[in-house]
């Protein structure tokens, strides 16, 4: 009877150990298909950033050949205005039929010590809201004051250079506005000589440029901001892992070149897994953005980089650091996550949230590839977490002698 008994015993706790692991494999199952579709999410943003990045290269590259065309036709258009100056000064009427028929602001300045604006079309009013009887017959030094502080001395240089036969001038810059508007002006001319060789005007034309200078200033600044999501880790803010694998090879050959060292910090979060599955995702996301956080305000130096590596882990590449200063630093590390006191009642060697981390250094010499020093790290990683976690591992990268450490 006592043994029917135990038979039942044991063949209860193996149906119910049965159901456990049906239950442990479903959620295996479950957390295969999450990461199957956050990988494909993560393959389909990136295809779309691409895509976005090679549109906006085409735009900008359409934009350009555009302005070009417009450029050449604006110049062409000038060159035969200045080989009719001769004819329209017989011809008043025809000069002034001549200049209102171009989308930008003509003008004629006498080349004396006054430097007196003789004539300006009317356009000036439309582009810059001040009237045209504002400058003519005036100093061009009235004109020169609308155009913004930092651009004057460019301009003046630019018309300088045309004091001989032959030559002309383009410049951009940006004016004032009378209603207090920045515009971006593009300005062209030529001066005109006398028989003695002696320079007598100079004519040139001014036209709003303002459209296509925002246009390609806002064209610019949402590709670097394409360029920035591209490199960043969506969740925490700090770069991605994209952006670390380049970083790294770009400063492991400079440090190959210099002959410089290179650590690195592996960071994990210990048993993140209990984390997640005690508290939530939404709990372990917070948690992964405030490390990133942490370690982030650690590093003091523009040229060291903080990434997210996979998961919870977190890397920090330190170009022209020796092995003592990388330990320093991931202590610090340590020491910053530690302090924010993230409860987790669930770790096995701390109340909080605790890191361990994994540190070497090395000098990149010929024939060493940069995943030697990963892997390095990764090794001390391991080693940190087999002595109790919560701690920071030292461990040489071979070839490289750190010192007393």
């Amino acid at each position: 009877m006592n043994n029917m008994t135990s038979y039942d015993e044991i063949e209860q706790k193996a149906r119910q150990l049965g159901r456990q692991l049906e239950l442990k494999t479903g959620q295996l199952r479950d957390m295969e298909e999450r990461l199957r579709q956050e990988t494909e999410r993560c393959e389909q943003l990136e295809a779309q950033v691409n895509k976005t990045n090679e549109q906006i290269e085409a735009l900008i590259e359409e934009r350009v050949q555009e302005l070009r065309a417009e450029n050449e036709h604006l110049r062409i258009e000038l060159d035969e205005r200045i080989m009719m100056t001769d004819v329209l000064h017989e011809n008043e009427q025809q000069f002034r039929a001549l200049v209102a028929s171009i989308p930008g602001a003509v003008y004629r300045i006498r080349i004396d010590g006054d430097w007196i604006v003789e004539f300006i079309s009317d356009a000036i009013e439309e582009i810059t809201a001040y009237p045209a009887s504002m400058f003519r017959w005036n100093p061009v030094h009235i004109y020169r004051e609308i155009i913004h502080p930092d651009d004057r001395e460019a301009v003046e240089q630019a018309i300088g250079e045309v004091m001989e036969p032959l030559k002309t001038f383009s410049v951009e810059y940006r004016i004032i506005d009378a209603n207090g508007n920045l515009r971006w002006f593009y300005e062209s001319g030529q001066a005109v000589f006398g028989v003695d060789g002696e320079p007598l005007w100079l004519d040139g034309t001014i036209y709003d440029d303002s459209n296509r200078k925002f246009a390609e200033e806002a064209l610019q600044e949402a590709n670097k901001e394409l360029k920035r999501l591209a490199s960043v880790d969506g969740l925490t803010q700090i770069a991605n892992r994209r952006q670390f694998d380049e970083y790294m090879e770009r400063e492991w050959d400079r440090m190959k070149r210099e002959k410089g060292v290179m650590s690195l910090i592996l960071c994990d979060i210990d048993f993140f897994k209990l984390y997640n599955d005690n508290y939530g995702h939404q709990e372990g996301d917070k948690c992964l953005c405030a490390v990133a956080r942490a370690i982030s305000k650690s590093i003091k130096r523009p040229g060291d980089l903080v990434a997210r590596y996979g998961g919870e882990e977190f890397v920090v590449i330190l170009p022209n650091t020796h092995a003592e200063g990388a330990f320093h630093v991931a202590e610090t590390i340590r020491a910053k996550v530690q302090s924010l006191k993230i409860p987790h009642a669930h770790s096995k060697i701390s109340d909080y949230v605790s890191l361990s981390l994994g540190v070497s250094s090395v000098g990149p010499e010929k024939g060493m590839l940069s995943k030697d020093l990963v892997n390095a790290a990764d090794s001390a990683l391991y080693g940190a977490k087999e002595q109790g976690r919560n701690r920071a591992v030292l461990k040489s990268c071979p070839v490289y002698e750190s010192g007393s450490v």
